[in-house]
């Protein structure tokens, strides 16, 4: 349990940081088309007067190594939260197995004479390895995933709201049209 307490707190600072970098690719965007716009955005304008005298380029060169600093520490983080995963979800596979083993081996020896021991190994080897690379791997990923999805689209609908709606809308309208059109058949 603590262990996947860790891997949850890893999964929100991957979601903060996503949500960070994000939040520094619109205005490093809207800098180097127009340097001059970076003085009306509210959060940039106050670190733009105190700190870089009214210096654009040396404040759009260091908003762009913030920028990739941040992506390159999220996707340090994210590599390690992945280690981490595999390695609880392997640990709990280890554990399950063992745990399975050891049961079997406590049934008396009746039970064994009328069972097929491919069933047992199949068990022990195939059906734990199944059951948690496939189930709680991807009970993880998904986890991480929607956490991220919904920290973009926060972000998102505070940058510009009206249009993160239309386009949520359209694509809303697109899948459903895709859907209805190739799986109805089915």
């Amino acid at each position: 349990k603590i262990r996947l307490g860790g891997l949850f707190i890893l999964i929100c600072i991957i979601t903060c940081l996503e949500m960070f970098g994000l939040s520094l690719v619109f205005p490093l965007m809207e800098g180097l088309k127009n340097p001059e716009a970076i003085i009306q955005l509210p959060g940039l304008s106050f670190i733009y007067h105190n700190y870089f005298l009214n210096e654009p380029k040396y404040f759009l060169l260091v908003l762009s190594i913030v920028c990739a600093v941040t992506y390159i520490f999220k996707n340090l983080i994210m590599l390690m939260m992945i280690y981490l995963q595999t390695r609880f979800v392997q640990n709990c596979t280890a554990r399950m197995a063992h745990l399975l083993f050891k049961g079997y081996l406590g049934l008396p020896y009746t039970y064994h004479m009328q069972r097929n021991t491919a069933q047992l190994l199949r068990n022990l080897e195939n059906s734990v390895i199944v059951v948690f690379n496939k189930g709680l791997i991807s009970i993880l990923y998904l986890l991480m995933d929607g956490m991220i999805m919904i920290g973009l689209l926060s972000v998102l609908f505070i940058i510009d709201f009206w249009s993160t709606l239309l386009v949520i809308l359209m694509l809303t309208i697109c899948f459903s049209l895709f859907f209805f059109v190739f799986f109805r058949t089915r």
